[in-house]
């Protein structure tokens, strides 16, 4: 019987995975999204995707919490599974969360697409830049620097003045150029 994958097995692999397979991407891993932690996300020129992981020794008993979070933050969604979950990862997801698997031989295989969360998390992804980044956005947007306001009021006025594509742009490009050796240093 071949060895079970765990979370790190299974990172490796998708993190080789997508390094040779996609143009342009971050990855930035143990994010704190709410109350739980999301295992990895990625973010592209365009969305930022939330992606858990249930290795062939995870349970379920959190899933729901979990997708509860994610769904609340990120474009698309995914669960990664080991073989072990092939089946029974199905029942325990929404339609619309995407669903890729990593065998033992460490071939990976995409089981479900993941389909666009239709209403806007542009406010709440907002809330993963730093002051100086949301700074840099207003510079650009030649909007005010709203000295002493709080995070939450200059994402207000970035969400009122700018374009929902226009924002979800800058955001994805202050996430691609963020110095990640300093990640989490300026909540």
């Amino acid at each position: 019987m071949p060895t079970a994958l765990t979370d790190k097995d299974i990172r490796e692999i998708v993190f080789t995975y997508f390094e040779n397979n996609c143009e342009k991407l971050r990855i930035i891993e143990e994010k704190t999204i709410d109350k739980c932690r999301c295992d990895f996300l990625v973010i592209t020129p365009d969305s930022i995707c939330g992606f858990e992981i249930k290795s062939d020794r995870d349970s379920y008993t959190r899933l729901a919490r979990q997708v509860k979070a994610y769904d609340r933050f990120f474009d698309y969604n995914y669960c990664i599974v080991g073989e072990s979950h092939k089946k029974g990862v199905f029942g325990k997801l929404p339609e619309y969360w995407g669903v890729i698997m990593v065998t033992n031989g460490g071939e990976v295989s995409l089981l479900r697409r993941p389909q666009s969360r239709k209403k806007s998390l542009l406010k709440k992804q907002l809330s993963f830049l730093w002051r100086s980044e949301l700074a840099n956005i207003l510079r650009r947007g030649k909007l005010p620097k709203y000295i002493g306001k709080s995070k939450k009021f200059i994402i207000g006025r970035l969400m009122e003045k700018l374009d929902e594509k226009r924002l979800k742009e800058e955001l994805c490009e202050e996430l691609f150029e963020r110095d990640y050796t300093l990640f989490d240093y300026e909540e």
